[in-house]
């Protein structure tokens, strides 16, 4: 069962969103990042981070750069304005978070397919 990260930090402009989540001390073996338009995931064993985001951003625009015992996500917005949160509270429902968490595999499968 994987340790859901909560102590993130986040801030915002007109275009970008900036998500950073400590790595506590783990060193990052494998990949394990997904990006979507609006979900964004990183495990890096046992920790787990998750965000249903507000709004949409651009997945191909937007960075992961990990180092210093941080990761830091620089996400660029499809649409420029500033976010009242970074959570999206339509997905507060499990079967909400559900089915957002199967489009997000779905449509990485489908792009890894499309670029091999």
């Amino acid at each position: 069962m994987p340790i859901i990260v909560k102590d993130y930090t986040w801030t915002q402009t007109e275009e970008m969103m900036y998500i950073i989540v400590p790595l506590k001390g783990v060193v990052q073996k494998k990949d394990d990042v997904l990006s979507i338009e609006n979900y964004v995931k990183i495990n890096f064993s046992p920790y787990l981070f998750e965000c249903f985001l507000f709004g949409q951003v651009q997945d191909r625009l937007s960075t992961l750069e990990i180092g210093n015992g941080l990761a830091v996500l620089k996400l660029s917005k499809t649409e420029p304005g500033m976010w009242p949160q970074l959570h999206n509270p339509e997905t507060e429902s499990k079967d909400a978070q559900k089915l957002l968490r199967e489009s997000a595999m779905h449509f990485a499968l489908w792009r890894k397919s499309d670029r091999g």
